[in-house]
């Protein structure tokens, strides 16, 4: 993996975004979702949900880095 992918995924960036002291879930998924449509240029493709939905379905479970693995694998398929 790309080392600056590696410090995307590693920042603390998704580990103080709180409200009422609470980690907002939804917000950290959103911000790790975007960023990744974002650092492979697919911001603008209709099929970035697809895809991620699918790199999301093969890899949550071992956590976001892994989803960013799935993810970056299987871009190529949406890229024109």
């Amino acid at each position: 993996m790309e080392q600056q992918l590696i410090d995307l995924l590693t920042s603390l960036k998704y580990a103080y975004i709180k409200i009422d002291n609470e980690v907002d879930i939804e917000l950290v998924y959103e911000m790790f979702k975007n960023d990744l449509f974002k650092y492979y240029g697919v911001e603008n493709n209709p099929k970035k949900d697809l895809l991620f939905s699918k790199a999301w379905e093969f890899g949550h479970s071992s956590g976001y880095n892994e989803v960013a693995i799935y993810f970056g694998d299987l871009v190529e398929l949406i890229r024109r």
